[in-house]
C-alpha cells in the first residue's frame, strides 16, 4: 500500500494536481488498493485457466478424431 501511495505521489509531480499530493494517503484505503490488486490477479489466473482448458479441449478433439473408427465395447 505504501509503495502504491508513493508511486501516486511521484506521478503527480509537475502536474496541476501536485498541490494535492499530500491528500492521497487520506483518501485511499488499503481496501481500494488490495481489492484492485486481487481483481488483477484473478483476471490473470482466469486467463491462464482458460488457456489450459482450451488446450485440453483441443487435445480431446484430436483424440476423438484419431480414434473415431475404433471399436468400442458396449453392454
Amino acid at each position: 500500500v505504501n509503495a502504491y501511495v508513493q508511486m501516486i505521489h511521484e506521478s503527480l509531480l509537475g502536474t496541476p494536481a501536485e498541490p494535492y499530493r499530500g491528500e492521497i494517503h487520506k483518501l485511499v484505503t488499503s481496501f481500494d488498493i488490495v481489492d484492485n490488486a486481487q481483481n488483477l490477479l484473478m483476471r490473470q489466473a482466469l486467463w491462464l485457466l482458460r488457456q489450459q482448458v482450451q488446450n485440453l479441449l483441443e487435445s480431446l478433439r484430436a483424440q476423438a478424431i484419431r480414434h473415431r473408427g475404433s471399436l468400442q465395447m458396449a453392454r
